[in-house]
């Protein structure tokens, strides 16, 4: 929605967002998109001094047609952003663990070890780092 169309000039001056949001980012006419994604609900403001011209309807509806790509950006960085904790998370846990763990992809590349791992292989008895490739130091072993 662009502002103008909604409140005058006098009255948005006073109001809380032209205090909160547009005065400080130097902005006097503003735009706004509110986007309701499943995990998280935000709001695009963007501004424009007193000196520029308002927003018309035709930037009104160019800034419509990249709300879905910002969406769906917003909701990727989010649904990362919990993963990236969750692994943290996980990662701590296997670390605190006395049993050294290795987990490995198809072509034995460490992905992770946990500290107890990271010492044993350190030591170099039995298994071995060969590149980033976890291997045996003979075929015993």
């Amino acid at each position: 929605m662009v502002r103008s169309r909604l409140m005058s000039d006098a009255r948005f001056e006073r109001s809380a967002l032209f205090n909160d949001v547009v005065r400080p980012a130097k902005g006097f006419y503003s735009i706004t998109a509110r986007l309701e994604l499943p995990s998280l609900s935000s709001m695009l403001v963007v501004c424009r001094s007193r000196q520029a011209s308002d927003f018309d309807r035709q930037t009104a509806a160019r800034l419509q047609t990249i709300l879905p790509l910002l969406g769906h950006s917003l909701e990727l960085q989010h649904r990362l952003q919990h993963a990236e904790q969750a692994s943290a998370r996980l990662t701590d846990a296997l670390n605190r663990v006395d049993t050294g763990i290795i987990v490995v992809d198809q072509a034995a590349r460490i992905l992770f070890a946990n500290h107890p791992a990271e010492m044993l292989l350190a030591a170099g008895r039995g298994m071995r780092l060969d590149g980033h490739a976890l291997s045996t130091s003979d075929y015993a072993a």
